[in-house]
């Protein structure tokens, strides 16, 4: 299977026939948060993945989603607790910088 952020991704599941990107996708494991900037996370505990789906700009749809690997289960805790989730993602995220990051990083869309 291909290689995200360097780490096997999920094999397809093969009793509902999903692939990796679909796997990903399910809307089952998405949370809807409370932010002016974050739209809704998941953490897929057996890849160490962190989703994040960020407002569309002047809408309260989903935009642009990025997955953070190699990201605990005690830092999903603390980004889904956080007070503000755009400053956790500035800060314990992306470690305060505009190109930057912490953590691996894809842009998914």
């Amino acid at each position: 299977f291909k290689r995200l952020f360097g780490i096997p991704q999920v094999a397809p599941l093969p009793e509902a026939g999903l692939s990796p990107n679909e796997y990903f996708s399910r809307s089952d494991v998405w949370t809807a948060v409370s932010s002016s900037n974050v739209h809704s996370i998941a953490y897929y505990k057996d890849e160490g993945i962190l989703g994040v789906r960020f407002l569309r700009k002047g809408s309260s749809s989903a935009g642009s989603e990025y997955r953070y690997s190699g990201v605990s289960f005690e830092t999903y805790e603390k980004m889904r607790t956080a007070g503000s989730k755009g400053k956790f993602v500035w800060s314990e995220l992306r470690g305060g910088t505009k190109d930057g990051s912490v953590y691996p990083t894809a842009k998914i869309w």
